[in-house]
């Protein structure tokens, strides 16, 4: 099971609980041996929705993606029309469970100091919000949404960021504990992430805030955006970082 089943329109949720811990439960849960969960998200949505006691905790398994040449990027780079400045790279789908709002919200205290810094959502655009958002606090020039991308543009896009960030707001988690495949990729693609996840979300030691990963809190933009500045400010602590998320998705 890697995946927990909501939908961003809550009324949609109506069927799909039903579908999901009735007729999931009873056609296929109940039938097997062992359930693997690959973060304790799943894990907790598994125990307390379905009553399930045979879990079993294995990470996700991540290849380490193929470096782009320098021509690549720079194609990349001019498709999108993205500056020399700093990039904050923001990558998955856009939509309401992952609105990017907080990180829109920091883009202010960011610009003031590196006016030239732009944040770079990579998905399909499902969401008008966003945008509006930016257009509200004056920072739509400073918010670039390239719509869904190619995998290899993917990553041409980690090799030109200088950090990774994006995270999921789930009204009934407030403070989710999923960290997502696109934080792992950014991290096998040496990059510092900063997420919402907990320590704890691949068990015990895997992730240690401040060492392989940065944690932030929902709903506070000024610190985020300070999380943000510290590594803008100190490359080769945010290049450290990254190296240490790395070897872990390594290991």
């Amino acid at each position: 099971i890697h995946t927990i089943i909501q939908h961003p329109v809550g009324l949609y949720n109506l069927l799909l609980y039903p579908l999901d811990r009735g007729l999931m439960k009873l056609a296929v849960v109940r039938h097997a041996d062992v359930i693997i969960c690959p973060e304790r998200t799943t894990w907790e949505y598994m125990e307390e929705g379905f009553r399930m006691d045979n879990l079993v905790l294995i990470p996700y398994g991540i290849n380490s993606p193929p470096r782009q040449s320098a021509a690549r990027v720079e194609e990349v780079r001019r498709k999108y029309q993205l500056p020399k400045g700093p990039i904050i790279l923001s990558l998955g789908h856009l939509h309401e469970v992952r609105n990017r709002h907080d990180l829109v919200r920091a883009m202010p205290f960011i610009i003031q100091k590196y006016p030239d810094a732009v944040l770079v959502i990579a998905g399909s655009v499902g969401t008008t919000s966003t945008g509006a958002l930016a257009r509200q606090l004056g920072v739509e020039k400073s918010v670039i949404f390239t719509g869904a991308v190619a995998h290899n543009e993917t990553l041409a896009l980690l090799q030109m960021a200088s950090l990774e960030a994006h995270w999921f707001q789930q009204k009934d988690n407030p403070q989710t504990r999923t960290l997502g495949i696109a934080a792992l990729e950014a991290m096998s693609a040496g990059k510092a992430v900063l997420n919402t996840a907990d320590e704890n979300i691949y068990g015990e030691g895997v992730l240690t805030d401040g060492q392989n990963y940065l944690q932030v809190r929902l709903n506070e933009p000024e610190k985020t955006a300070q999380k943000v500045l510290v590594l803008l400010d100190d490359p080769a602590e945010c290049t450290r970082i990254g190296q240490a998320a790395r070897q872990t998705i390594e290991e």
